[in-house]
C-alpha cells in the first residue's frame, strides 16, 4: 500500500502507522539488500541491524522479492502496537516504495 504522512507543526512529514494512522512509529530493524544483476537475487549482500545487533552475510530472503537493491524498515506502533514494513527497492530503473502490515 501507498504511505501515508501526517505534516508537523515544523512541515516535516511523520509516516503514518498503516493500521491506525498513528505517527508514533519506532524503528524495530533495519536491513539493506544489495544484488549484483547477474546473480538473480541468489546471492548478494544483506545488512541487518536488530535490537543493537549488527549481522552481515550474503544470502537472501524473499522480502525484496525479485528486486535488486533495497532497504526495508520494520516499524512497531506505539499507539496500535502493530508491525509494519516500509520497503524501498530498485527494479529496471525505479524506485518503488510499499509499506504493509506485518
Amino acid at each position: 500500500m501507498m504511505p501515508l504522512f501526517y505534516k508537523r507543526s515544523d512541515e516535516s512529514l511523520a509516516l503514518k502507522c498503516p493500521e491506525c494512522g498513528g505517527f508514533y512509529l519506532q524503528f524495530k530493524k533495519i536491513e539493506v539488500f544489495d544484488v549484483n544483476e547477474e546473480d538473480k537475487n541468489d546471492e548478494g549482500l544483506h545488512v541487518s541491524v536488530d535490537h543493537e545487533v549488527a549481522s552481515v552475510d550474503r544470502h537472501l530472503n524473499s522480502v525484496m522479492g525479485e528486486r535488486r537493491h533495497g532497504i526495508v524498515i520494520q516499524f512497531i506502533c506505539g499507539e496500535c502496537a502493530k508491525q509494519s514494513l516500509f520497503k524501498v527497492n530498485q527494479h529496471n530503473g525505479n524506485t518503488l516504495v510499499d509499506f504493509s502490515i506485518l
